[in-house]
């Protein structure tokens, strides 16, 4: 019986829509029931103790000649930027259009997962990341992880399937994302398959390169020091 059932979420998880309208959904209902209870992103990176707040507050003026955050959380620009361009700094519909976000890259990171630990026949393993407690708190709690992990884990499954190009430009999206947590994977990127990936690597180092610039030139050199 167990075996069957095992057999089944298998099954169901080849199946990209369905995997992505499974964890939208159930994203969906826990948003809508914090919601009932009361709960919005700010009460919720609130207990959650995360830094979803100070995207928050970036999101309503990312541009701001005078910004109320560190240069360090405008680094991670990528999440409030898109807020930005859909919520044009409604504070109201800036908390909905960051959950929102969330929820919708969350649920593409999930299916970008299923697709790299396909490639190794461990399809079972989407669950343990689909359902991760940590992800949660970081999909609903107004952090940039979901974003990241779906430009991160599309980058890896391009690269793993000899698809330089798009590797190297949802690489560069994940520097926009994380540039902290990216530049780890770069010796991956450029030492695995015979190096392969060099002439491509232009697209995410000027990428970064022209946000370390921009970052630079708003907050100046030594607040990164």
């Amino acid at each position: 019986m167990d075996i069957k059932i095992f057999e089944y979420l298998n099954a169901q998880l080849k199946d990209e829509r369905k995997l992505f309208l499974l964890i939208f959904g159930f994203n969906l209902l826990f948003f809508i029931s914090g919601l009932a209870l009361g709960y919005d992103v700010h009460h919720f990176a609130d207990k959650a103790n995360t830094d979803g707040i100070s995207y928050y507050n970036i999101a309503l003026d990312p541009f701001s000649s005078s910004p109320e955050e560190s240069g360090f959380r405008h680094a991670t620009f990528l999440y409030p930027l898109i807020t930005y361009l859909i919520a044009q700094g409604n504070p109201f519909a800036t908390a909905l259009t960051m959950e929102m976000i969330n929820i919708t890259a969350f649920s593409f990171s999930v299916v970008m997962f299923s697709r790299v630990v396909s490639l190794d026949n461990a399809r079972s393993s989407i669950l343990f990341y689909a359902f991760n407690p940590i992800l949660l708190i970081s999909t609903h709690g107004g952090m940039n992880e979901p974003l990241f992990f779906t430009f991160m884990f599309g980058a890896l499954y391009y690269f793993r399937t000899d698809n330089f190009k798009m590797a190297a430009i949802f690489l560069a999206f994940a520097s926009l994302a994380r540039p902290d947590f990216v530049i780890f994977s770069f010796p991956f990127f450029l030492l695995a398959k015979d190096r392969k990936f060099l002439p491509y690597f232009l697209i995410p180092l000027i990428t970064i390169s022209l946000h370390g610039v921009h970052l630079i030139y708003r907050f100046g050199l030594d607040h990164f020091l």
